[in-house]
C-alpha cells in the first residue's frame, strides 16, 4: 500500500512538473510560445531588464538612451513588450531572427519606415531569456 501511494503522489508531482515545464531547448519552438503566451513572456523576461531607444530630440545628433527596467509592472515594460503574431500582422512587421554566440537576435522592422526594434535573448541553464531590449525607432 505504501509503495502504491508513493508511486500515484510521484506520478502526480511528475505530470504536474511536466505540464509547468516553462522551456523547450529549441529557440524556434520556445520563440513561438513566447510571442503567444504574455505570462510565458513574463517568466522568461530576465528582470532588471537593459533596455535603450533613440532620443531624437537630442542636440546636436540623435543619441541612444539607457534604461532599465525592473520588473513587469515597471511602466517602461509596455515599451518592450515581444508583438503578438496579431500584432506583428497588423502592423505589418518583418522579423529577423540571428543566431549569435549565446543566444539570438530578434529584429522587427516597418518597412519604408525608420521603426526598428531588437529583442536578444540568451540560453541560461534553465531556460531561454529575454536579456536585452533596443528600440531603434526615430
Amino acid at each position: 500500500m505504501h509503495r502504491l501511494i508513493t508511486f500515484i503522489a510521484f506520478s502526480v508531482i511528475s505530470l504536474v512538473v511536466l505540464a509547468e515545464e516553462p522551456c523547450t531547448p529549441d529557440f524556434a519552438t520556445f520563440l513561438s510560445k513566447f510571442e503567444h503566451e504574455q505570462e510565458f513572456q513574463k517568466l522568461n523576461t530576465h528582470f532588471p531588464l537593459s533596455a535603450s531607444y533613440i532620443d531624437g530630440s537630442a542636440d546636436p545628433e540623435p543619441s541612444t538612451v539607457e534604461y532599465i527596467i525592473n520588473s513587469a509592472t515597471d511602466p517602461n515594460y509596455s515599451r518592450a513588450k515581444y508583438p503578438s503574431k496579431q500584432m506583428q500582422a497588423a502592423t505589418p512587421f518583418k522579423m529577423k531572427v540571428t543566431s549569435m554566440q549565446g543566444g539570438h537576435l530578434v529584429q522587427f522592422t516597418k518597412p519604408d519606415t525608420d521603426y526598428s526594434f531588437v529583442f536578444r535573448f540568451e540560453k541560461t541553464t534553465t531556460c531561454w531569456q529575454l536579456v536585452k531590449f533596443d528600440d531603434y525607432s526615430l
